[in-house]
């Protein structure tokens, strides 16, 4: 029932705040991929995620969290950084929220800062494209989907020589191949 669910919700609302403020004083990723967990659900289930956050001090912080990332300055942030791309998908759908606060274009721009870090990037942007991947190749539809699915694929293609970006190649073909025309465009995609 969506009301009880609704009536429900409210009552940890409080602590929904209380855990966005924890996150950006908290330096352990794994508390922070727990409140972003949270959230992405809590989005999942519809809760206009700019009621919570109306200042957008949360997805700012958010966003310099990826520039420390980008410049080196956050350990273990191999960990977060799915859970960190995961929200931002989300978020990216107009129809979860009353005003934009992200599209793919600007999620795909901070992959491309990842991916310009110069030692280990793939460590990053691999873990940060398999979920943008997945989204685009799963969920989306849209005029600009076929240029940024080949964003998506270009970046990967970069980093080719690591076993994950192989993985996510063979799953974007199994995606591919199960659209509407998706044989030629799945062999396509094998000889890039």
């Amino acid at each position: 029932d969506r009301s009880s669910l609704a009536s429900y919700i409210r009552l940890f609302e409080p602590m929904v705040i209380k855990a966005l403020k924890h996150y950006t004083v908290s330096s352990c990723v794994e508390r922070q991929s727990r409140v972003l967990q949270l959230l992405t659900q809590l989005v999942r289930l519809r809760v206009n995620y700019c009621l919570l956050d109306s200042d957008q001090i949360f997805i700012g912080f958010v966003l310099k969290q990826l520039e420390a990332i980008e410049e080196g300055q956050l350990n273990k942030a191999d960990f977060i950084v799915p859970h960190i791309f995961e929200f931002l998908v989300l978020l990216s759908y107009e129809k979860n929220h009353s005003k934009v606060i992200i599209d793919v274009p600007k999620i795909l721009q901070l992959c491309e800062g990842l991916a310009a870090r110069t030692e280990d990037s793939w460590l990053y942007v691999v873990p940060a494209l398999k979920v943008v991947a997945a989204d685009l190749f799963t969920s989306r539809t849209g005029a600009e989907l076929e240029a940024q699915r080949e964003v998506v694929v270009s970046m990967l293609l970069k980093q080719i020589g690591h076993q994950q970006v192989m993985d996510s190649l063979v799953q974007l073909l199994d995606w591919v191949r199960v659209e509407e025309g998706g044989e030629d465009k799945s062999r396509k995609l094998s000889r890039q």
